[in-house]
């Protein structure tokens, strides 16, 4: 929590990320010889990134052990995934036969709620090769925006 704390998150938003990064290094011990736990601070984010050298989730288990509440191949609650999805801002999760690497990333300050964001059926345009300037042309209503 000291990176958190050192970037003027809020405590609640410090002990989600917290909890989360408990429930990713929680996964290593159980299905790893070997993890790493390293934490850093982008210009708006904090960052944990747990890597192990277990022998990875199984593609065919992919959507049961990341969207599926109180699934586990381990003797365990199954909430993990779930929490961290709640919990942190932003999930990666990167898994071969060599190991696991999960990213979660927790925004120092609340992000805007999605319905402050205009939504594709408003007429806004996705971020492409034009960027952030595509994207703020399609907030300010500009062509200029448009992909």
């Amino acid at each position: 929590t000291r990176a958190a704390e050192e970037a003027g998150m809020a405590d609640e938003r410090a002990d989600d990320l917290l909890i989360a990064s408990g429930e990713a290094i929680t996964n290593a011990f159980k299905h790893a010889d070997y993890g790493i736990c390293v934490v850093f601070r982008t210009g708006d984010s904090v960052l944990v990134r747990v890597t192990d050298s277990g022998t990875g989730i199984p593609t065919a288990n992919l959507p049961n052990v990341i969207l599926m509440e109180g699934f586990s191949t381990k003797v365990s609650l199954g909430m993990g995934y779930s929490l961290m999805l709640r919990l942190s801002d932003h999930l990666w999760l990167s898994t071969s036969p060599a190991g696991t690497v999960v990213q979660l990333e927790k925004k120092i300050d609340e992000p805007l709620p999605t319905s402050l964001i205009p939504s594709m059926s408003q007429g806004s345009a996705g971020i492409t090769k034009g960027g952030a300037a595509a994207f703020h042309g399609a907030l300010a209503g500009s062509e200029a925006g448009r992909p």
